[in-house]
């Protein structure tokens, strides 16, 4: 008999706090998450699990490839080489098939675009504009 257990990802944007995983089997995969370059992901669990990368989005274990942690809590910082889907799987026989799967859809981070325009300081008082006239030569008569 399978056991199912609830999952829940909690985020907090604004202070940068991590995205923490309850990371147990649910019954099937966990739904995927949305996050940025430079935020961070806790997974913390009790009992015998572990955390690894997944290229090919699958439970396939021959393409695992690298362990993160064996013991809880395990935290990851998503970098610029994730942008795209980054996917995080148990090892433990059994565990990933009975939805132990997790993929992060990684956006890169807006980076604010230079431009070449000059700015112009405004001036914070009247400014006098001196207008020249010309006279035109009379003719004496």
């Amino acid at each position: 008999a399978g056991q199912i257990i609830t999952f829940n990802v909690k985020a907090n944007a604004q202070n940068n706090d991590p995205f923490v995983v309850d990371w147990k089997i649910t019954g099937s995969a966990l739904p995927d998450k949305t996050v940025m370059v430079g935020d961070v992901v806790k997974f913390e669990w009790e009992g015998m699990h572990n955390v690894a990368f997944h290229p090919s989005g699958t439970c396939d274990i021959t393409d695992d490839t690298a362990i993160l942690g064996e013991t809880s809590p395990v935290e990851y910082t998503f970098t610029a080489d994730d942008v795209g889907k980054k996917t995080f799987a148990c090892d433990i026989t059994g565990h990933c098939p009975a939805g132990q799967i997790i993929t992060f859809d990684v956006k890169a981070q807006d980076v604010p675009m230079e431009t070449n325009t000059p700015t112009v300081e405004p001036t914070t008082s009247p400014t006098d504009l001196v207008v020249e006239q010309s006279k035109e030569p009379t003719d004496p008569v």
